[in-house]
């Protein structure tokens, strides 16, 4: 299950069922969306290893309905710089924060060619 994304794509995380690769160059970024409902105590926490070949830019969470029903879920959205040649491998667990069990974590294999 890989994708090849342009510059400044984006890949929806609710889809991908265990995991997938993404080819960037150097310089291109991608963005993850996923959706998330910090009312109940859970987000999605990333876990990306040190001297990775991609970058976390910037984490944001946006709204999905406009009429700001409290506990609605929202949609959380994290950019991705690949930086330097080569392979990283980053886990995105949808847990609370006091939990720390990874066994249902995706991961997303970056391969900055």
């Amino acid at each position: 299950n890989s994708v090849k994304l342009n510059s400044d794509q984006k890949l929806d995380l609710d889809v991908i069922k265990n995991e997938t690769v993404v080819y960037l160059n150097p310089g291109e970024s991608v963005l993850v969306e996923a959706e998330t409902n910090p009312s109940t105590g859970f987000s999605w926490q990333k876990d990306i290893p040190e001297n990775c070949a991609v970058k976390l830019q910037s984490e944001n969470k946006k709204e999905i309905y406009s009429d700001n029903r409290v506990g609605a879920p929202l949609t959380e959205q994290t950019i991705f710089k690949g930086m330097k040649k080569g392979t990283c491998t980053v886990l995105f667990n949808y847990a609370r924060s006091w939990e720390a069990d990874q066994s249902t974590a995706k991961k997303i294999t970056f391969i900055v060619k």
